[in-house]
């Protein structure tokens, strides 16, 4: 009888023990360039096993009106679910479709933060595997001081932060997906 409480308090101890445990996987890698006009392009690339049907942007965290976390820049959707590589020029991204009106800003301290949303994003049940497409954040003076045409990832991934040219992020998104 002694050990009944040990045994009932025993699956709530373990339960509670799991509450950090992350299941991840990465489908695809994000990078952003601008070109000598100072237009924005984002670029993915997505693994073979997954697809891109959705890429919101937000600003940082502090550059919505006070009270706002992240505030809204935009979104679009493509045709059709898109793997491989893709290039979404946000001056013109026909074939995608703008379904939230893009308002980028223009200060250079603010920020833009990228969300692709993979076509397979896993399992809610509890310790599936949940996927997605890791984006990319960089302010706008990050954006318009890096060479035109050169990609480059999360600022927070300096000190090596540029992917190089498009040819050069193919490549690193093929063998970063062949791993």
């Amino acid at each position: 009888m002694k050990r009944l409480p040990f045994l009932l308090l025993l699956p709530v101890v373990t339960l509670a023990g799991c509450g950090n445990y992350i299941n991840v996987e990465a489908e695809g890698i994000s990078g952003m360039s601008s070109d000598v006009d100072g237009n924005i392009t984002i670029h993915m690339f997505v693994c073979d096993s997954n697809a891109v049907t959705r890429l919101e942007l937000v600003g940082g965290f502090y550059d919505g009106p006070s009270g706002t976390n992240n505030p809204p820049l935009g979104a679009l959707e493509p045709p059709e679910p898109a793997t491989g590589y893709i290039a979404v020029n946000l001056s013109d991204p026909a074939p995608w479709e703008v379904v939230e009106p893009l308002t980028l800003p223009e200060e250079e301290e603010k920020y833009i933060l990228t969300t692709p949303y993979a076509e397979d994003g896993g399992s809610s049940i509890p310790f599936a595997k949940e996927k997605y497409i890791s984006g990319v954040g960089l302010t706008v003076g990050e954006i318009k001081s890096t060479e035109p045409d050169l990609v480059v990832r999360d600022s927070f991934e300096k000190p090596n932060y540029v992917f190089g040219t498009s040819e050069d992020f193919i490549k690193y998104g093929e063998q970063w997906c062949a791993k």
